[in-house]
């Protein structure tokens, strides 16, 4: 039950860093570093890509080697997917 909506924001700043960490730990390069055109694609690509970027349960055991803020921006992102839509 959910009385009111939610609204959960952080710092754009943040979510680069998070994709940054993720798209360097996967190998693939510096989100950070890429211009826009190559970030939107490698989003859309992503989006519509059938697999997992990476396992939520490897971000929980710290499997992957992500400092601490990016750790709790990607749970911040596991905890809105487990939202209602509605909220």
């Amino acid at each position: 039950m959910t009385l009111v909506p939610l609204d959960i924001r952080e710092e754009s700043t943040r979510h680069t860093l998070a994709l940054d960490a993720i798209t360097r730990e996967l190998g693939i390069g510096s989100y950070k570093e890429w211009d826009e055109e190559a970030r939107l694609n490698w989003l859309h690509q992503e989006l519509n890509s059938r697999r997992p970027l990476f396992r939520i349960r490897d971000i929980e055991q710290n499997n992957l080697n992500l400092d601490p803020d990016t750790r709790k921006t990607l749970m911040v992102y596991k905890v809105i997917s487990e939202l209602d839509s509605e909220s």
